[in-house]
């Protein structure tokens, strides 16, 4: 039978076939995400701002507001990254 959309579409799969598809696609996706945290050049990216905040604080490049700022935006790209790999 063929599909509407070519190959094997939403009409001529069987329920119980849509439901192995999706956990075939989410072990997919969990064993390409097995990486460590610190292997996300995100995770380091984040560190090398918060490094870069506090140095530009402590030689007076930078008020304490402003680092402030810097490294909490670069927190929170690193705990939105390792809250995607889990």
């Amino acid at each position: 039978m063929a599909s509407l959309f070519g190959g094997e579409g939403i009409f001529n799969v069987l329920p119980h076939q849509c439901f192995t598809k999706v956990k075939e696609q989410k072990m997919a996706d969990s064993e390409q995400s097995s990486k460590n945290w610190y292997q996300s050049k995100t995770v380091w990216t984040g560190i090398a701002g918060c490094v870069a905040a506090a140095g530009a604080f402590f030689t007076g490049d930078m008020s304490s507001a402003e680092a402030i700022q810097t490294g909490i935006t670069s927190l929170i790209g690193i705990f939105l990254r390792t809250g995607m790999l889990n």
